[in-house]
């Protein structure tokens, strides 16, 4: 496919100054061009600079086309998934035991979505992927098609999940602001992404299996945790492995807080 190229700013502070962070034929890339990635002089998050433009290249993806059932078959064939998304939605409630609710940005084939609704959650979510909404939507679940930026944000949850997303996100930030908006009060992001401090980056160098076509934001862990507050989150878990696991909570307003230690100290 034939797509326009733009230079990218820094998502998270919005400086367009950085420093080469890598140059490389290696990463499969767009128009067999290198993979060319720049890190902020002032905040260090890393992005691909230039890349395609966004509506095109997900352009036949958001449309009926065959490769988006093709993702959608990919997806939800993969090993143990539906076992691997109940224990992160369990993982999530722990945080959150009240919940009553789960929306899933980049919620792909859905098999998280299956997971929440089967414990009970009232459950949403959002993909580019023509085919898989609309599958959903077919099925009862409450799945817009739209970039993450775009979501809704009238609709409250419990609890917010983002596994493997933000790193495909032009707007990585703007994303994290949005699943803040979208979350009530005291409520839980549950988020997996990958880390340029990962042993695996550390070993493979530029070979790394996580460099390369539909990533084009990185973070090492300590950027993520300061963007994931600067978005107004309070961390509560960070878990490094091959990828990063970070969960957070919306801090409640002064009012919810004090309604419930009212309730504690009298029952009511």
């Amino acid at each position: 496919m034939q797509v326009d190229w733009e230079e990218a700013d820094c998502d998270f502070c919005g400086g367009s100054d950085g420093a080469l962070y890598l140059e490389s034929d290696v990463p499969s890339w767009y128009d067999g061009r290198p993979l060319r990635l720049v890190e902020c002089s002032t905040c260090k998050m890393v992005r691909a600079t230039p890349r395609p433009v966004a509506e095109q290249l997900y352009e036949d993806f958001m449309t009926d086309a065959p490769f988006a059932k093709t993702v959608t078959d990919r997806k939800r064939a993969r090993p143990d998934v539906d076992a691997k998304h109940a224990l992160i939605v369990e993982r999530a409630m722990e945080h959150r035991p009240e919940a009553t609710s789960l929306y899933d940005f980049g919620c792909g084939a859905g098999t998280l979505l299956e997971a929440a609704h089967d414990k009970g959650l009232r459950v949403g979510g959002n993909d580019l992927n023509w085919y898989s909404t609309q599958q959903l939507g077919e099925r009862g679940f409450a799945v817009e098609q739209c970039f993450n930026h775009q979501v809704d944000t009238a609709v409250k949850y419990d609890i917010v999940t983002a596994l493997d997303i933000i790193e495909h996100s032009y707007t990585p930030f703007g994303d994290l602001k949005i699943m803040y908006e979208k979350l009530k009060p005291g409520g839980i992001l549950y988020a997996k992404t990958l880390y340029l401090d990962s042993p695996t980056h550390i070993d493979e160098g530029e070979a790394w299996h996580l460099y390369g076509a539909g990533h084009f934001s990185y973070f090492t862990t300590p950027v993520l945790v300061a963007m994931i507050e600067a978005a107004g989150f309070e961390i509560v878990k960070v878990r490094e492995y091959t990828l990063v696991t970070i969960i957070a909570r919306k801090p409640e307003t002064r009012a919810i807080r004090m309604a419930k230690r009212v309730r504690r100290i009298f029952g009511r």
